[in-house]
């Protein structure tokens, strides 16, 4: 975790505020744009996969600066219908952060896309 960003908020608080607030795309944006960790969080919990822009994720991907911010996202990109070509083209990158994002991303669709064809 990037405690240079933090406000010390844990996601024991920020996961119900995020069921409270719903989804929504533009705000997802603007709190992304702050650079603070527990904005980024929310961004990542309140985003519309099926509204975010392939170009919006690989610009998310470049400022991943921590673990938790890479496996919170993950989850958000893997419900885009592009993620199978995030997942080539974030493995092959040279950036740690955005390589672990394939990979993240990988393990979650394994548990939860069993079913799809």
């Amino acid at each position: 975790i990037n405690n240079a960003t933090a406000l010390g908020i844990g996601n024991a608080d920020l996961r119900p505020l995020a069921r409270k607030v719903k989804r929504n795309y533009e705000r997802s944006l603007a709190l992304w744009d702050t650079g603070i960790r527990e904005a980024r969080l929310m961004a990542a919990f309140t985003g519309e996969p099926k509204k975010i822009a392939i170009e919006e994720c690989r610009r998310w991907a470049g400022d991943f600066d921590s673990w938790e911010i890479v496996d919170t996202v993950s989850d958000l990109f893997v419900d885009t219908p592009f993620w199978r070509q995030l997942v080539e083209e974030f493995a092959a990158d040279e950036r740690e952060f955005v390589r672990r994002t394939a990979f993240a991303m990988l393990a979650w669709a394994a548990v939860h896309l069993k079913k799809e064809s």
